[in-house]
């Protein structure tokens, strides 16, 4: 995960980003290596889990609140948004994306990575016959996954929602963002966890993002140009 980050920060240097805002900073670990990487001197996160705050707060200003009701931050407030690991337990992305417009100056990044439904992994899962990876139908029990597949030990992870690439950056760019990089990437732990052939496939398939197990997009606020009036005859 670390390197296909790195490769989308990158995009952004030699760009003025004063104000940063983590959507799910959870303890602000990543938060804090985005904002040292980019010399940001202005940082804050918001997480729904109090615990993992606690933690936060040592390192930034946080707010406790949940996703799908809004942010308590001004219109064209900040140059860079980032979510990481945070769609995919939630069952629509309109509300956090279009609050990401709106605290967003014009111009503004939005940085957002999440796991690819329509990757390699869950493309050969569904043609087998199994429930894709990233799409969980209980809070209980990991169900009809190939449980040997991909992880030694498979556990919950409370992906409901995972889009494929192609969605995400249709959805995106419905609510006026316009995407300007891609990168593929793997899950944080993917070499612990998977067997040789995994971490091949997740090598090549890094090359490819619309087929990876991680996909990075970067978009970029569309400015709004002031309407045109009618010249007088």
């Amino acid at each position: 995960m670390y390197d296909s980050l790195v490769k989308s920060l990158d995009r952004l240097k030699g760009c003025r980003i004063e104000r940063l805002l983590d959507l799910g900073c959870g303890r602000a670990a990543l938060h804090a290596m985005i904002a040292d990487r980019l010399s940001i001197p202005e940082t804050y996160g918001v997480d729904n889990d109090q615990t993992k705050l606690e933690i936060a707060k040592r390192r930034i200003p946080v707010v406790r609140l949940d996703l799908e009701y809004g942010l308590p931050f001004g219109d064209s407030t900040f140059d860079l948004v980032t979510s990481f690991g945070v769609f995919e337990h939630m069952k629509f992305f309109d509300k956090p994306i279009e609050e990401a417009h709106r605290v967003l100056k014009d111009g503004g990044f939005f940085l957002v990575c999440m796991p690819n439904l329509g990757s390699y992994s869950n493309r050969m899962q569904l043609l087998l016959g199994y429930q894709p990876r990233d799409v969980e139908i209980s809070r209980l029990t990991v169900a009809g996954v190939a449980r040997k597949f991909l992880e030694k030990d498979v556990a919950l992870t409370g992906h409901v929602h995972a889009p494929t690439l192609g969605g995400l950056t249709e959805l995106l760019e419905f609510h006026g963002f316009r995407v300007v990089n891609v990168t593929g990437g793997s899950p944080m732990f993917a070499f612990q966890s998977g067997g040789l052939l995994v971490r091949i496939m997740d090598f090549l398939t890094s090359k490819r993002p619309s087929l990876s197990r991680r996909i990075f997009v970067l978009s970029r606020k569309t400015v709004r140009l002031p309407a045109c009036t009618q010249r007088e005859s």
